[in-house]
């Protein structure tokens, strides 16, 4: 079950709580198998749900499982055990709202982890956030392609070689383009686009 947990820089930290977790925690309100209901939140229920589980065993009979009170179904009551399971062992989560979303309204790539939002029923890729994270990346690839060439531009100036002209106009196409690209992104509406996307890079001259 995933818990989206909004961050004071406006971002959102995405955990999940294991079925298995989510089902023992709920049985602080159930229907025993007796038809008894029973809503304790000091444990009891546990102990007595775990002796009832160990006699049919032992007796060789089968095990009903526990009917969930509908109280025990509802989002308030996620958000309670995500506080009750998550919060303690994540520091950084410390003093935040957790709020349930739904499992198919979760991004399934992380590639823009740092530019998801909560948008109420799930989480989103924040576009605007994501297309200034590429362009980014693609300044930082500008910029080791422009570090490659120092030294040859270097060499070049020095001694005048007709490769200077050429090498210098490489590193000036470089330059220019996180503008080009920047305006290419804004037309791409989609985080996948966004991945795929690849400027076009000038061509170092030989």
């Amino acid at each position: 079950m995933p818990i989206a947990w909004q961050r004071p820089d406006g971002g959102v930290s995405l955990t999940m709580i294991p079925d298995d977790v989510l089902a023992y925690r709920r049985r602080r309100s159930v229907i025993m198998p007796d038809g008894t209901p029973r809503t304790d939140a000091a444990g009891a229920i546990d102990a007595d749900y775990d002796a009832y589980v160990e006699a049919q065993l032992k007796a060789g009979d089968g095990v009903e499982a526990l009917i969930m009170i509908s109280e025990e179904e509802t989002g308030d009551a996620v958000v309670r055990i995500a506080r009750e399971v998550i919060q303690p062992k994540t520091p950084h989560l410390a003093g935040l709202t957790p709020a349930l979303v739904v499992t198919a309204a979760v991004p399934t790539s992380r590639r823009f982890r740092d530019c998801w939002r909560h948008d109420g029923a799930g989480v989103s890729v924040d576009m605007a956030k994501a297309r200034g994270q590429r362009i980014e990346e693609i300044r930082a690839e500008r910029d080791s392609r422009l570090r490659a060439t120092d030294g040859e531009m270097l060499r070049e100036q020095e001694q005048g070689t007709p490769r200077l002209a050429p090498l210098a106009a490489h590193r000036q196409a470089l330059r220019d383009l996180p503008p080009s690209a920047a305006t290419a992104l804004d037309a791409v509406v989609t985080p996948e686009g966004l991945d795929a996307y690849q400027p076009p890079w000038p061509v170092k001259p030989v």
